[in-house]
């Protein structure tokens, strides 16, 4: 009993001591409301400085729903360990009122007053928008509106007035910027860029399951993929900046999933960077015009059906692995079925974290808790070293 006391002493002071990185960087994990996440208790905390617990909801009402389950079990758990937590409000499926909402005065007061209420009760450190996407189609069907991107702007100043500085405002934002009145990509979101405390930029799924090729989920640079077109984090980046959002208010995002998908021809002897190849089934399934080309498989499957037991960079038999130093990740085929797999291993993820350090962005946000089976989360860690 008194060496299990003094174990998760140890392990407490270790966490709480870790703290944010040495020019401010974070580590932000989001965690969801349906149960794929470990339970509150089996987390690493001392590799997290944030968490974004997914989802709540802009209801028909304009007042946002409140996951009391998780938010309960998890907050005195996190700030036990020093580590902030925020409600993540919207997500892929979740923007039907997003819209509605910041276009109408009163709907925006709602809102307001249900998120401080939210924050107040149940001691929470912030919200995280996730909204897909202002201005523009996000998920089939989803309204959006010309002034979605200036109705946000005012919402958050009201908001970010309502609840103080002492809490966090933060966005999941696409690569991207946030549409101008004409659906392009705005020119100068530098008002954001003083409202929010950082954004999470999702730099991934940029070649999902729509499209009419294989392609990387999450290229460091030399993109190719379908939506946006030539998308990566490197270009993420940098045109997020070119509209007036300083680097150290951007986080790289890295997915613990990867993406497959058959080819119509053999990749096996394809050069490392040969990554696009015309596929089986392609369509534009963001436009809701087809079911996907392939799907979605977690990081700690793809590592426990297709790579060596010992080392990660080793394929099982029947694989091929290769590497491609263009987009900086690593890539599997099958040559008896054309499967086609793209994800990030302990090696891609570590370039991303030197990128990070390098252009003192804010730090890594990931997608999402338990994904990984513990192998990639202590190397986007390395951030706070």
């Amino acid at each position: 009993m008194f060496k299990s006391l003094l174990l998760t002493s140890v392990l407490a002071a270790t966490a709480m001591a870790r703290g944010m990185g040495p020019h401010g960087e974070v580590v932000v994990g989001y965690y969801d409301t349906w149960g794929g996440s470990p339970a509150a208790k089996d987390l690493a905390y001392d590799q997290l400085t944030h968490i974004n617990i997914a989802f709540s909801t802009v209801q028909a009402d304009f007042s946002p729903s409140v996951p009391v389950n998780t938010i309960t079990e998890l907050v005195p758990l996190a700030h036990k360990y020093n580590t902030k937590v925020l409600i993540s409000v919207g997500g892929w499926g979740g923007c039907n009122y997003y819209s509605p909402m910041v276009n109408n005065v009163t709907g925006r007061a709602i809102f307001i007053k249900g998120v401080k209420n939210m924050i107040e009760t149940y001691n929470l450190d912030g919200i995280d928008f996730d909204w897909e996407y202002p201005g523009e189609q996000g998920a089939c069907g989803q309204p959006y509106a010309p002034t979605d991107t200036a109705n946000f702007l005012v919402l958050l100043k009201q908001l970010r007035k309502a609840i103080g500085h002492h809490k966090l405002i933060t966005a999941a934002t696409f690569t991207k910027p946030f549409a101008d009145v004409q659906g392009n990509p705005s020119t100068d979101l530098s008002e954001f860029a003083k409202v929010f405390d950082w954004i999470n930029i999702m730099t991934y799924d940029l070649n999902d399951i729509w499209g009419t090729t294989t392609g990387v989920n999450s290229p460091l640079r030399d993109g190719q993929g379908f939506f946006p077109p030539n998308a990566s984090i490197e270009k993420a980046v940098d045109d997020w900046h070119a509209t007036g959002m300083p680097y150290s208010k951007m986080t790289v995002g890295v997915a613990f999933y990867g993406h497959y998908a058959t080819s119509i021809s053999s990749m096996a002897n394809n050069t490392p960077s040969d990554v696009w190849v015309p596929v089986k089934g392609g369509n534009t399934e963001h436009a809701c015009t087809g079911a996907g080309l392939g799907g979605t498989w977690n990081y700690i499957d793809i590592r426990n059906w297709f790579l060596d037991a010992k080392d990660f960079t080793k394929p099982k038999p029947g694989w091929i692995r290769k590497y491609d130093p263009k987009t900086q990740t690593p890539w599997l085929f099958n040559p008896s079925n054309n499967t086609f797999v793209t994800y990030d291993d302990p090696i891609s993820v570590g370039v991303k974290v030197g990128y990070t350090k390098a252009r003192r962005l804010k730090g890594l946000m990931f997608w999402e808790m338990g994904l990984d089976g513990g192998e990639l989360l202590p190397v986007v860690g390395k951030i706070l070293d």
